[in-house]
């Protein structure tokens, strides 16, 4: 069974053939209400700019510009299949300007200067292997006053045993909150109340 579980967390990581097309069916919806209280802490309005990183098919980006109309969304994936799935996905917000899906890792947040409001990583900063640098490139890209949210498996809750293996590096809760205030930025965490995703939890951070 752990060769199983290496082998799709493998492919989690950086989705591709068929096992990726199947991840990108599986979290489009498997994630739905993890990201819809991710959307809520983000406290969105029309005209807003919002920046994702990995953000798999492009499920959320549609959901998100169907529900504000004046947002614009710039979104950053390391997965050539991924970047396909979510660009077949979202064609009209591309068309309009509305939508810029780029390919690549944190690196390329850097590159933007500050031109976001908002942020937002769900299910991926395991996948991203300096967490300090990557807090402060995502604050570098805000605008003042702008709002970052983070939903994470942290290590000080119980990890499913499906996702231990070393495709996962997990962290805590007090080392994601360190790292966001290191960072410059004011931090707060949130947890399921319900119970329903006991290991996860929502970071909402906010740059002064």
């Amino acid at each position: 069974m752990q060769r199983i579980y290496r082998f799709i967390n493998a492919n989690a990581r950086r989705p591709r053939g068929l096992m990726g097309r199947f991840l990108g069916w599986l979290w489009a919806w498997e994630s739905r209400a993890i990201n819809d209280k991710a959307i809520a802490l983000l406290d969105l309005e029309s005209g807003d700019c919002l920046l994702e990183i990995g953000f798999g098919p492009g499920e959320t980006i549609r959901r998100v510009l169907a529900r504000y109309p004046g947002l614009r969304v710039i979104g950053i994936e390391s997965s050539d299949l991924m970047l396909k799935l979510a660009t077949a996905r979202n064609e009209d917000a591309i068309s309009d300007g509305r939508l810029s899906l780029r390919k690549g890792a944190s690196g390329v947040v850097a590159e933007l200067g500050e031109v976001c409001t908002h942020a937002l990583l769900v299910h991926c900063l395991y996948f991203l292997d300096d967490l300090q640098q990557t807090c402060e490139r995502l604050s570098g890209a805000l605008k003042s006053g702008g709002v970052l949210v983070i939903a994470a498996v942290v290590t000080d809750a119980e990890i499913p045993a499906r996702f231990m293996t070393p495709a996962y590096n997990f962290r805590s809760t007090a080392e994601i909150l360190a790292a966001l205030e290191t960072a410059g930025m004011h931090a707060e965490v949130h947890q399921d109340e319900g119970g329903t995703h006991g290991a996860l939890r929502w970071f909402r951070a906010t740059k002064p």
